[in-house]
């Protein structure tokens, strides 16, 4: 096998160092700087976009501070509008129960008042019912004329027997 001769060793080691030193020069003139200039591009787009959502994460945690804020106090808010119209609702819930109680206090008081005249007027009232009932009776089955006294006085005979 001729690479293993030792006669060419020097000829083979030789031509590797220029392959080898010309690969690297060319990496190191070519490739190296772009692809340096790839990496250098990323690590600054990474850094500003990095940086970029730092500051989206700033203004993210301040946005839900303030949204919380007015959010608690719009609740605050409602809060109050509810219990000041609770308020006023049974304000005039308590003002119209007055109303009603105090109507409906008249008004049992001006039928125990009509109550009491009824039972008062009550014994007239059925005295001269009486009366034109028998009248009426008394005239319509016989000829006889009867005065009005004469059938308040049989009535009254009539009462005083059954007490």
């Amino acid at each position: 096998m001729p690479q293993l001769n030792i006669a060419t060793y020097f000829s083979q080691v030789f031509w590797l160092l220029i392959t080898f030193g010309l690969l690297y020069l060319m990496m190191w003139r070519t490739f190296l700087p772009k692809i340096s200039n790839v990496a250098k591009k990323r690590s600054n787009k990474i850094s500003d976009l990095l940086n970029k959502a730092e500051h989206m994460k700033t203004d993210a945690k301040n946005l839900e501070d303030d949204i919380k804020g007015e959010l608690a106090h719009a609740k605050k808010l409602a809060y109050n509008r509810i219990e000041k119209a609770q308020a006023e609702i049974n304000q005039k819930y308590s003002e119209e129960i007055f109303k009603i109680e105090k109507d409906l206090a008249n008004k049992t008081h001006e039928v125990e008042e009509k109550g009491k005249q009824f039972l008062k007027d009550s014994p007239n009232k059925i005295k001269d019912i009486t009366k034109d009932i028998a009248d009426h009776l008394i005239k319509s089955f016989t000829k006889v004329t009867i005065t009005n006294d004469e059938i308040l006085n049989v009535i009254e005979k009539i009462q005083a027997n059954k007490n």
